[in-house]
């Protein structure tokens, strides 16, 4: 039921306004609450009660840090070749299905630009890599490359749309990356991400940011 002392506190037009911020912040809540992000959300609960050893964490310049996997790296003993087929499979699995980029993904990014672009915000997107060796599988089993062409006009198309600054890394050549810049198919170590970081930087910076 409406409030009739909202209602005269705040006039018909305002209370409308607001009604309609409110229901469009609760569809937006909707689909980002995927049972994904949930089920994650509840498992971070669940390691914190249980005072469970953090499997990552971040250090002091925001890197995220893997505790298992720099221990093997350092003790010589992390398998890449392993965990780089682990991701070839893995991705293959995520892009089966994928034929466009998702509809409802790209109107939730052109309302944050534009949201952005209301309050004087600068914006900057980028596009991650992914292991040659898993880009060759994705090649061959999916339309990865036709997915990425898309990603790339769609970006240049934000870009005239709201002037956000966009970066291309999807080829590790475009940041110097090398064979040991990786943890896996999909992640960049350390080193490589200090590459892509370094460079995003750079661009930032040299257009005003």
């Amino acid at each position: 039921m409406e409030s009739p002392e909202l209602l005269s506190q705040l006039g018909r037009s305002d209370l409308e306004r607001t009604r309609l911020r409110i229901e469009a912040s609760c569809r937006i809540a909707e689909q980002v609450m995927s049972r994904g992000y949930i089920e994650e959300c509840a498992q971070s609960v669940r390691i914190r009660l249980r005072q469970l050893p953090r499997a990552a964490h971040f250090g002091p310049d925001g890197l995220i840090l893997y505790v298992e996997r720099n221990d093997e790296k350092r003790r010589g003993k992390y398998d890449l070749a392993a965990n780089i087929k682990q991701s070839q499979e893995e991705y293959v699995s995520r892009y089966a299905g994928m034929t466009e980029l998702s509809r409802q993904r790209k109107g939730q990014l052109e309302q944050l630009m534009e949201s952005a672009r209301r309050d004087g915000v600068r914006t900057a997107l980028w596009i991650t890599p992914i292991h040659p060796r898993v880009v060759d599988v994705l090649s061959a089993r999916s339309r990865y490359r036709q997915v990425l062409q898309e990603t790339r006009s769609y970006f240049l198309e934000l870009q005239g749309r709201f002037g956000v600054e966009v970066r291309d890394f999807s080829e590790p050549a475009s940041f110097g990356g090398a064979e040991s810049d990786w943890w896996d198919g999909a992640h960049t170590n350390e080193e490589g991400a200090r590459k892509i970081t370094r460079l995003l930087i750079q661009s930032l910076q040299s257009n005003g940011f």
